[in-house]
């Protein structure tokens, strides 16, 4: 009998202390305090009943909101993967809450990427938007395009960039936009601003300018298209000329005689000007010789007439005598 109390007491011990138990402490690397991982604890372990996700859901919803930072979110959250989609309106409880406590762009980053680990393209779509919303200059979008590119975010780096590009007003800011895309991989954007620096130059000598800034990049038909924009808005024999010179140095020999062509044409174009102006002008000259010398004959005429009556005297008109 005294055996038989003795066991009772010992059962009846681990009885009262199975509450205590339960709130072990969380792993090492859970930020969940130990109430949250108990509640997550008792909530994995009805995945496997038949209708665990209806018994889990409360207990993560319970864990969820005492939450307070953005990393028990989102541990929480990676609770209620084991059940599947049975339970995809907590992950995505967790994820918006997980938003509303972010503070970092790396927070919404991370959120980004279990968003769409999870399918829940929507919480993605709001940590991306909330993202681009607290980034607002050019140093700021290439800084969250970097941390995105080192979690493979491509579709962030890409909105970043677009974003940055659409700040750019200045031919640095510009050049400082390739170097950054170019950097990033992103050699679409890159590419586009090359093009849209081309056509909003309309000088010939400041589009050869540009293409030195370009030639490192090694776009052989970015190149072309500025060498055709040159052949566009060029108007004198000295714009042709540069073209050629620098068609030749990229290679391009169709685009070079099509300068060499059009310089011989403008130069042959200022001759006959130059033949034609100095034509006119002598034109000019000799209808001024030859109307000099008509007013001259004129009036040495009129002095020679005016001599005549001068010599000869007035007329005699007395009647003469019969006698």
């Amino acid at each position: 009998m005294r055996f038989t109390r003795v066991v009772v007491a010992g059962f009846c011990m681990i009885a009262l202390a199975a509450p205590v138990l339960a709130k072990k402490a969380p792993p090492a690397d859970s930020p969940l305090t130990p109430e949250q991982q108990s509640l997550v604890d008792r909530a994995a372990h009805n995945s496997k009943n038949t209708r665990g996700a209806e018994k889990a859901a409360p207990l993560f919803l319970q864990a969820l909101q005492s939450a307070n930072d953005m990393p028990k979110c989102l541990a929480i959250a990676a609770g209620t993967e084991e059940f599947g989609s049975a339970t995809t309106d907590v992950r995505r409880k967790c994820l918006d809450k997980a938003i509303s406590l972010s503070t970092t762009p790396e927070d919404l980053l991370q959120i980004s990427l279990k968003a769409r680990q999870y399918e829940i393209y929507d919480a993605a779509r709001t940590a991306v938007n909330k993202l681009l919303a607290t980034a607002n200059t050019p140093d700021q979008l290439y800084d969250l395009a970097r941390k995105a590119q080192e979690l493979a975010c491509n579709d962030v780096v890409h909105l970043a960039l677009e974003k940055a590009f659409s700040k750019c007003k200045t031919y640095d800011a510009g050049i400082e936009f390739m170097k950054q895309s170019k950097l990033l991989g992103a050699e679409d954007m890159t590419r586009k601003c090359m093009k849209d620096m081309i056509d909003d130059e309309g000088n010939t000598h400041n589009l050869l300018t540009l293409l030195t800034a370009l030639e490192p990049y090694g776009m052989k038909d970015v190149n072309r298209y500025l060498l055709k924009k040159c052949l566009d808005v060029s108007s004198t024999f000295e714009d042709y000329v540069e073209i050629a010179g620098v068609a030749r140095r990229q290679g391009m020999p169709d685009v070079r005689e099509i300068a060499i062509y059009r310089a011989k044409k403008k130069k042959l174009q200022q001759q006959i000007s130059t033949d034609q102006t100095k034509y006119a002008e002598q034109m000019d000259q000799y209808k001024q010789g030859q109307a000099a010398a008509a007013a001259a004959a004129a009036q040495n005429q009129a002095q020679s007439q005016q001599d005549q009556k001068t010599t000869t005297g007035p007329a005699d008109n007395t009647p003469k005598s019969g006698f």
